[in-house]
């Protein structure tokens, strides 16, 4: 992110004005992506939601890919934090795994818009190699956390053994699948709160042991 060149020395009271006309543009970014996609949406555009002029959005952000992936990585960066919190103190490995899974679920369905602007395009093409860098960095994060919670269940004997990191993949594959299904069908009335159970139940059946293993 571009911010003002004196950024290092700014007085606190002037850091929080930059960071609050960030998410002013941030947010104007996110509706404009979720309505037009990456490739539809324009700078002029997004400066126009968030009611700054385009030459002052410029001055934080260098185009539009460099205000995509800041807006995707915070949101990544939201859900991880928010699936942290819910597993804090807790001890059992197959809670743990229930939580981690059903935080995401919960997290993007509180906010859809995520949904629509990073799983409604195929952007691995059109971003610039650092910038998908970035998104791959927090996908990974999310990646090491289902990892390390497969990993503790078998140490206890509660999940099927193999290789943690294969787990974690097949895992998140198949809440991106889910993702894209609610992309392709968001205007149909489906209740994705049930959904987000059978889907969180089918996740922890796809590793738990089965009481003849």
């Amino acid at each position: 992110m571009n911010l003002d060149s004196d950024a290092g020395t700014a007085t606190p009271r002037k850091a929080r004005e930059r960071e609050r006309k960030v998410e002013d543009m941030l947010a104007a970014a996110s509706r404009v992506f979720a309505q037009k996609g990456f490739h539809g949406a324009s700078m002029d555009e997004i400066a126009k939601a968030a009611e700054y002029a385009t030459g002052a959005l410029y001055r934080y952000f260098p185009g539009k890919e460099a205000l995509y992936v800041e807006l995707v990585e915070r949101r990544i960066a939201s859900v991880l934090r928010f699936v942290q919190e819910r597993i804090k103190e807790v001890k059992d490995p197959v809670e743990v795994l229930r939580r981690v899974i059903s935080g995401q679920l919960e997290s993007v369905r509180r906010d859809m818009s995520l949904l629509q602007i990073y799983f409604g395009e195929r952007l691995e093409t059109s971003l610039s190699a650092d910038y998908w860098k970035r998104l791959e960095v927090q996908q990974e994060r999310l990646l090491s956390l289902l990892a390390d919670c497969v990993k503790a269940g078998q140490k206890k004997g509660m999940f099927q053994s193999g290789n943690p990191r294969h787990f974690a993949v097949a895992l998140q594959g198949m809440l991106h699948g889910f993702y894209r299904d609610w992309i392709a069908t968001r205007k149909s009335g489906r209740a994705l709160e049930e959904e987000s159970e059978f889907i969180t139940n089918l996740c922890l059946r796809a590793v738990l042991k089965s009481p003849k293993s």
